[in-house]
């Protein structure tokens, strides 16, 4: 791997095997919004969604989902949303509504929903 670093070959690995994986996050990156997404732990994802749908939003535009999931499972443990298009906003209920069914396209869409009508 001369001249490659291991991140930059994982990901051309990834894009190669997966080609509609990759297209199917593009999609939901134009289609959502979504600005950015990490793991900084392995049951925990965070995603920042451009509310706007601005080429450069800026931080009132932004609201982050941080979801935590009970280890080594695919329920869904906890939701937690911070930006300025959520403060002062009541998502408590609708999040325990979509945490009891463990739907978390249903509630990614539900919270992204309400916090464009705000």
């Amino acid at each position: 791997m001369t001249g490659m670093s291991t991140s930059c070959f994982l990901r051309h690995a990834i894009e190669a095997a997966f080609p509609r994986f990759i297209a199917s996050l593009a999609f939901h990156r134009t289609m959502q919004g979504l600005s950015s997404s990490s793991c900084p732990s392995q049951n925990e994802l965070h995603l920042t969604y451009n509310l706007s749908h601005a080429i450069q939003p800026v931080k009132e535009d932004l609201l982050t989902i941080k979801l935590v999931f009970l280890p080594d499972t695919r329920q869904l443990a906890t939701v937690d949303l911070s930006g300025p298009a959520v403060e002062g906003g009541d998502f408590r209920e609708l999040i325990d509504t979509y945490l009891q069914s463990n739907d978390v396209h249903g509630l990614i869409s539900a919270i992204l929903a309400r916090a464009r009508r705000s």
